[in-house]
């Protein structure tokens, strides 16, 4: 990351955040006010950076780096059979925030997994006892030098974060799982405050199947708003519907200054993306297919700051499934959400035109390119080196446009001949038959990972091939 470009991340959200956000937060807080919508929470150049200078030896301890944000003690009662959902929402820079619960009797620590700036901790059951919330991050090691706005030394924190009851129940016992649970605010010794007022929190009740989603992947939200830590929305993860009939979920999204366009990545067969104005429910833009139909991609430009939208996502009837029947395993699938300043990115979409043959081999160096896609569509020769068949990785990185670039792959040498023995041909349908048999399908697509695609091909012939993206 330059060291512009991280000054004006760091700049946005400290704009956005320092005047409003919470700079403290409590346990209590949490439980009560998280349920409904996460609580965003703000703490000033928390995060430093060690800078590497020529000379000077580069190792930390990494008892050095560990930053703790939040530490919050909280009892289970012996009467109470319950769980807890954490979920913390991060975005400043490169770095990541962890969630841990201790077991303050046996000293026994449980964290989960991290994901690019999400991090979820479900645990199902928390045997009574008392009990650490502890949120940390680290402190980071950086080569960035100065910059003309001065030397780049720390940087501001903002994630939001929600705490929640959870309770398991079948479906005939869902209402009575749903009764709330007191919070008794016990001040530590020597505050000489005594036991606050109770107050409520509703706990979240989910079945065993939704359990087991609920550990791997994230239910649909019902808003966007939380996504907002630094201005644009700019998330990819796993998310999971527990049916395998029709379903339409809606997301309501309202764009922000500077940020007027709007993509929407679904992977997922059987499914369609759409939005429409909230007031009128006029239809602004629909998806079109990838991948041959295995998902849909939307994009909106030109939309009205301030205005209410609703992004709708439908989700077909599984072939082989019954109408209402639950499904035994979670339907989980990819959604990447990217808002953006259309405008201005175009204005800095300077040519960096890369014309150059790439030429790969076996266990060599990635080749790298800069590819414009000026037309619809752009083509690059591509010569795999060797005699042997090979498998070949193409990743796309597309985190510099709003437009996303879907890779095809086809011979060369039938690419030649086949224009040459259409030429001056109108029979599409025998245009598109030839072409099909040209192209070279990737085994697997990944789009798993923010802002690229990658595409795997396998027992790739020695050769010339083009390569187009559209």
């Amino acid at each position: 990351m330059a060291a512009e470009r991280a000054q004006e991340r760091a700049a946005a959200i400290s704009k956005m955040h320092a005047s409003t956000a919470q700079r403290t937060l409590t346990m209590k807080e949490l439980l009560e006010q998280s349920s409904a919508a996460p609580i965003t929470f703000f703490k000033p150049k928390v995060i430093n950076w060690h800078h590497i200078e020529p000379g000077k030896v580069p190792h930390k301890d990494q008892t050095e780096l560990f930053v703790p944000i939040l530490r919050e003690d909280f009892e289970i009662a012996e009467d109470d059979e319950a769980g807890l959902i954490v979920e913390v929402q991060s975005d400043f820079l490169l770095s990541g925030v962890h969630v841990a619960v201790k077991n303050r009797h046996t000293g026994q620590m449980v964290e989960f997994e991290q994901r690019d700036d999400t991090n979820r901790m479900v645990l199902r059951r928390m045997v009574p006892g008392p009990y650490e919330l502890i949120v940390y991050t680290h402190e980071g090691v950086t080569n960035i030098g100065s910059t003309k706005g001065g030397k780049i030394d720390s940087f501001d924190l903002v994630l939001q974060m929600s705490v929640r009851l959870l309770r398991l129940a079948d479906q005939a016992h869902a209402a009575e799982a749903k009764v709330p649970v007191e919070i008794l605010d016990t001040p530590h010794s020597g505050g000489g405050q005594g036991e606050q007022p109770h107050s409520l929190a509703t706990p979240v009740v989910v079945t065993e199947g939704e359990l087991r989603c609920l550990k791997h992947y994230q239910p649909l939200p019902q808003s966007l708003e939380a996504y907002h830590i630094a201005g644009a929305i700019d998330i990819t993860e796993t998310f999971y519907i527990t049916t395998k009939a029709y379903l339409s979920h809606e997301m309501s999204f309202t764009p922000r200054e500077g940020q007027d366009a709007l993509r929407v990545l679904l992977i997922k067969s059987n499914s369609k993306i759409a939005v429409f104005e909230e007031s009128g429910r006029r239809l602004v833009a629909q998806s079109r297919p990838l991948d041959n139909a295995k998902g849909q991609l939307l994009i909106a430009q030109n939309l009205e700051v301030g205005t209410n939208y609703t992004i709708v996502l439908e989700f077909s009837e599984q072939v082989g499934g019954l109408d209402g029947e639950t499904a035994v395993e979670c339907d989980h699938f990819v959604v990447a959400v990217t808002t953006w300043d259309s405008k201005r990115r175009c204005t800095e979409a300077t040519g960096h035109d890369d014309t150059d043959l790439l030429v790969t081999r076996p266990d060599s160096d990635p080749q790298v390119a800069t590819v414009p896609i000026k037309m619809k569509r752009e083509k690059r020769e591509l010569r795999i080196a060797g005699t042997d068949p090979v498998d070949l990785e193409i990743t796309v990185d597309f985190s510099d446009t709003l437009y996303m670039p879907v890779v095809s792959l086809k011979a060369h040498a039938d690419e030649l001949q086949a224009a040459t023995s259409t030429e001056g041909s109108n029979d599409e349908e025998a245009e598109a038959v030839a072409d099909g048999r040209r192209a070279f399908a990737p085994a697997t697509v990944d789009s798993t990972k923010k802002r690229s695609t990658t595409y795997f091909f396998t027992e790739l012939p020695a050769g010339s091939y083009v390569l187009k993206l559209r």
